[in-house]
């Protein structure tokens, strides 16, 4: 019998070592790769922390400029609309479209969403207009003495959160255009009070709109019109009378008060009191200005109250224009 190991007897056993060898071109090109990536990833980096907000502030500050120019848009609209009631031509209705947000970039950063809202009737957002007039020749005082009062109210407001440029505000609050933003406000294009002198007098006109319907409120980003529709425009004036006037109810007397609630105070101070200095009304005595908070429940967002009040004895008439409309959000062809 043969042993176990007979069979291996007279043979050489060969064994097979591996011996590992270093690739210097496996290493160069992972290195290679490495390197590709950190240059990619430190492009990317200074894409998204440099260029990604200035390209983002640059369209947010070209889309309140666009807001700016669309709100003047609706300012226009309103008032081609109140020269159509003048002339008796009411149920008239124009379209003036706003959008509502900032593009975004593509895969690097959202659009800027933006919230529009038509407010008709608010508390906080209305003027008034009243003066006490004297009747000359009536039988007793309670009878000379008479107020006029008169009132409008209503806003469209288009809120902007931008992320990269100031978050702003652009408010159309009768007739006038205001920019609202944390660092102020001010008047952009303003509301219609005008005075036209007549040797050491004025002619004042002064228009009152009123806003009528259901608060709306859209957010988004894409365009919304706003469909303004003309119900009714009148015109009045008041002059003074002599004292043989038979029915001298024109007379004016003591101050006229124009007053203003709004969550925009500061703004239509600034314009009025420079309106009252561009026409050389002196304060105190031939113009008065107050600006006085009327709720405070809303610190960042107070309403104030502007009161104007002007002599009279510099006014030789006032004419008050007032306009009513049905403001509605919402595409071309949508009914009040």
């Amino acid at each position: 019998m043969l042993s176990k190991n007979s069979n291996n007897k007279g043979h050489n056993i060969k064994r097979l070592t591996r011996r590992l060898s270093w690739d210097d071109e496996g290493v160069s090109s992972t290195i290679g790769t490495i390197m590709a990536m950190m240059i990619f990833l430190t492009f990317l980096s200074m894409f998204m922390n440099q260029y990604v907000p200035i390209w983002m502030e640059d369209n947010e500050a070209t889309h309140m400029n666009d807001v700016e120019g669309e709100f003047a848009t609706l300012k226009h609209s309103i008032n081609i609309q109140i020269l159509a009631g003048m002339m008796g031509k009411y149920d008239v209705s124009l379209y003036s479209p706003v959008t509502l947000g900032a593009q975004g970039i593509p895969m690097f950063a959202a659009p800027t969403m933006g919230q529009l809202s038509v407010n008709p009737d608010p508390a906080d957002s209305k003027s008034e207009i009243n003066w006490v007039y004297n009747v000359t020749g009536a039988s007793s005082p309670e009878d000379g003495n008479r107020m006029f009062w008169s009132n409008s109210s209503g806003m469209v407001r288009l809120l902007v959160p931008n992320r990269y440029f100031v978050i702003q505000t652009m408010v159309y609050e009768n007739d006038a255009i205001i920019l609202s933003q944390k660092e102020g406000e001010l008047v952009k294009a303003p509301p219609q009070i005008t005075f036209r002198q007549e040797g050491s007098r004025y002619n004042m006109v002064i228009t009152q709109i009123s806003m009528i319907g259901n608060n709306q409120t859209f957010n988004g980003f894409d365009n919304r019109g706003i469909t303004t529709y003309l119900r009714s425009a009148t015109t009045a004036t008041y002059d003074d009378v002599d004292s043989t006037a038979s029915v001298p109810t024109d007379a004016l007397t003591g101050w006229i008060y124009v007053n203003q609630t709004t969550h925009y105070g500061s703004a239509w101070y600034s314009y009025l009191n420079n309106t009252m200095a561009k026409y050389n009304f002196a304060d105190g005595t031939e113009y008065t200005l107050t600006k006085n908070w009327i709720n405070t429940t809303y610190d960042d967002d107070p309403t104030e109250i502007v009161s104007l009040g002007i002599n009279s004895d510099k006014i030789s008439a006032l004419t008050i224009n007032q306009a009513y409309f049905n403001v509605v959000i919402g595409d071309s062809g949508v009914s009040p």
